[in-house]
């Protein structure tokens, strides 16, 4: 999920600099952006790190748990099947009506796919610790990661809302975007289909407040891109 240009364009969402398909990104439960932001701390480090791999002094191979324990564990954990309790099963059924209840003008509400995720996030979580039951406390902990994901991954650049259409490829902004350019496509094509001229519709697009001149010019060939209009005949559209 590297950067489609080989760097990260903090202006754009993250479904625009990710090369990955939606529908295959929608499927993680958890997105987060990783970016490499200079710092000479962490670059120090990180540079002394790899000079060690080629150094007779070699690596520091002391760890908190060697890897044969840490595989026998992890092979264990996943024997186990801890059940929901009741508080962990409220904990995260008010959340989540708590999010679908969400002024519709600041985000686009949560889905059935997040309520499945965070039930197993809270059930991994409780599996690690061992547990039989899924508590209270790793529900607390799903959401927060969730909630994470949301206010970082999940923040629309144009408006600087969480917006979980973001992370489905259509923020808000861009559907009431494009709401507004369908209706004066509409209006400027009336009942006999006229072909619209680009520069009117600029100037209309223009008009709205919406969008800048060159604003508008980048969205109809985004339009035309994703066959929502066509170039009827050069320099003018009609509606598909």
């Amino acid at each position: 999920a590297n950067p489609m240009y080989g760097k990260y364009d903090p202006f754009k969402n993250i479904t625009e600099n990710v090369n990955l398909p939606i529908p295959l990104l929608t499927r993680f439960d958890l997105i987060h952006v990783i970016r490499d932001k200079p710092s000479k701390e962490k670059d120090t480090k990180i540079a002394q790190h790899i000079i060690n791999l080629h150094t007779p002094k070699g690596i520091d191979k002391k760890s908190l748990i060697d890897s044969e324990t840490l595989t026998k564990y992890l092979s264990y954990v996943k024997r186990i099947d801890p059940k929901l309790t009741p508080e962990a099963e409220q904990k995260i059924l008010d959340y989540y009506m708590k999010m679908r209840t969400v002024d519709a003008e600041d985000m686009i509400t949560v889905t059935p796919r997040q309520l499945e995720g965070l039930i197993r996030m809270a059930t991994a979580r409780a599996r690690l610790l061992l547990k039989t039951q899924v508590e209270e406390d790793d529900a607390e902990r799903a959401i927060y990661l969730l909630q994470h994901m949301f206010e970082s991954a999940g923040i629309d650049v144009n408006t600087g809302k969480v917006d979980l259409g973001v992370l489905q490829g259509r923020p808000r902004s861009e559907v009431s975007k494009m709401q507004l350019f369908m209706d004066i496509m509409k209006s400027l094509e009336g009942e006999h289909k006229t072909p619209v001229d680009e520069k009117q519709l600029v100037e209309e697009l223009a008009k709205s407040e919406k969008f800048t001149d060159e604003e508008a010019k980048n969205f109809i060939r985004k339009m035309a891109r994703d066959s929502s209009i066509y170039e009827s005949k050069p320099g003018h559209y009609n509606i598909v």
